[in-house]
């Protein structure tokens, strides 16, 4: 095999790769707006914008990962926090402190 040829043949791996990961990149898009029940563009722009769908919810900052971001809550006397998960909410209970403190902390950040 040639100089050139070898050149051509990962030129054409690369492109062949870049097509794949976008295809799968579009799926997991797909999927997870499908899972959600809303498009994906509009989950992004609430997460930017710190909408929450349950009043009860309070999104802290913008610590998160693909699935959704920190988020308050208080229930029956107690305060939860959670940051959702690929398989659902896992809701923990803290310390009112802790729950007040990043409540506080993030009325800093809307001023």
């Amino acid at each position: 095999m040639t100089h050139q040829t070898f050149r051509l043949a990962l030129a054409d791996n690369a492109r062949v790769a870049a097509r794949r990961e976008a295809e799968a990149a579009r799926e997991l898009r797909d999927v997870f707006a499908r899972a959600k029940g809303m498009f994906l563009g509009d989950w992004l722009r609430d997460v930017m914008l710190g909408y929450s769908p349950d009043p009860e919810l309070r999104r802290i900052g913008t610590i998160g990962n693909y699935y959704g971001c920190l988020e308050l809550k208080r229930a029956e006397g107690q305060s939860y926090w959670n940051i959702e998960n690929w398989n659902g909410p896992h809701w923990q209970a803290i310390p009112d402190y802790l729950a007040t403190a990043l409540a506080r902390f993030q009325d800093e950040q809307d001023d």
